[in-house]
């Protein structure tokens, strides 16, 4: 058992330390806005403190220590594991494109400068506006309330842009009251007035697949996802806060599974 402490917490520590320099990274990058990026340290931190726990207890042969750090450790590297699956899930969504013959297109919001979309939001109008021009029966429901700093709400922002892009007017809806990702897609659906056969959510990449998860709880129709382009050092951030908020749904309640 000594032999095989030794070799996991070698493996914490230099993991630890991994989250260290990330968090760094991501910081540097100006990623000092970005919500819950302190979840770097805190990791890099649980994951040191795991490795010398366990080191000590080799060194001092304390078995009833040892004992408890395995469990510990074993609990810890299950959910490792749930995330390392949950990572391979919204890798394999990042790059998927919508099948043609959606009926509604449901953009997510993004911050807004004033009344001008942030780049994140620009990439999801942008992708919208590519599907809306290769399927002229689509229609298009932009998301997202109005927020600090911004002068109009998210979803009249993705409205106004894909109009001036060259969109019908008649093919866009949008909706102002949203806060969350569930709200996006709630108070989307409640623009449908008809039964459609085919739904396809827009946004980032890293967002797709709980996205995808949440529309199905709330739609009969075929669900696909509809992937902005392009990814940044903050990519790994956003998936494990997509997966922190998966859990906190799962929590909550959010997903009918």
């Amino acid at each position: 058992m000594t032999k095989y402490i030794r070799c996991i917490s070698g493996v914490e520590i230099l993991l630890g330390v991994i989250c260290f320099i990330y968090y760094i990274i991501c910081l540097a990058a100006g990623g000092k806005g970005i919500s819950i990026l302190y979840a770097w340290w805190l990791i890099g931190a649980v994951l040191c403190i795991l490795g010398i726990t366990g080191l000590i207890a080799c060194r001092k042969k304390a078995g009833g220590v040892q004992k408890i750090y395995v469990l510990v450790d074993t609990a810890f590297l299950a959910l490792f594991l749930t995330f390392v699956i949950f990572a391979g899930l919204v890798i394999g969504d990042m790059k998927e494109t919508a099948d043609r013959n959606c009926d509604y297109i449901i953009v997510l919001g993004a911050a807004v400068n004033g009344t001008e979309p942030t780049e994140v939001l620009q990439k999801r109008i942008d992708a919208a506006y590519g599907y809306l021009i290769e399927n002229e029966n689509a229609k298009v429901i932009g998301t997202g309330g109005q927020g600090t700093g911004e002068e109009i709400s998210e979803g009249q922002c993705i409205a106004n842009e894909l109009e001036k892009m060259g969109i019908e007017k008649e093919r866009i809806l949008y909706e102002e009251k949203s806060t969350t990702t569930v709200e996006n897609i709630r108070f989307a659906l409640e623009k449908i007035t008809d039964k459609p056969q085919c739904i396809a959510v827009v946004s980032s990449g890293f967002h797709i697949f709980r996205s995808k998860l949440i529309l199905r709880d709330y739609t009969d129709a075929s669900v696909y996802g509809i992937s902005a382009r392009g990814t940044n050092v903050f990519t790994l951030h956003y998936i494990l806060r997509e997966y922190i908020v998966l859990i906190v749904d799962l929590i909550l309640g959010n997903y009918g599974l």
